[in-house]
């Protein structure tokens, strides 16, 4: 199992990792005061996370880790990633605004040269 280390110390186990998409999922038996669980992905305000169903407060640790104190205990522990939905849609409508204004301009030029003028 794996073991989050501070100066050779071990301060406890992680099991029943869960990766997916939009998260992370994990049980942690923690055996010090002083341990924090570090999650590697770039800090963004659209990450929550949950221990033992309860929302805890996420820190920024650098600019490619994320974590959160834990005290001693067993724990089940989900980081979750939740963009908005408009950012969803503003993703899906990209392509086909694209798609319009390339119609649009070929049919300008299509117009242009029925009429026998340059592009």
């Amino acid at each position: 199992l794996p073991a989050f280390e501070f100066d050779r110390e071990v301060r406890g186990t992680l099991s029943d990792e869960r990766v997916t998409l939009a998260g992370y999922a994990t049980r942690a038996s923690v055996t010090a005061d002083d341990a924090w669980l570090l999650l590697k992905v770039t800090p963004h305000p659209y990450w929550t996370a949950e221990v033992d169903c309860e929302r805890r407060e996420l820190y920024t640790l650098s600019p490619a880790f994320m974590g959160l104190a834990l005290e001693p205990g067993e724990h089940e522990i989900t980081f979750t990633f939740r963009a908005p939905t408009w950012q969803k849609f503003a993703a899906l409508a990209s392509p086909l605004l694209l798609l319009g204004l390339f119609a649009a301009d070929s049919e300008r030029v299509r117009r242009r040269l029925s009429r026998g003028s340059k592009p």
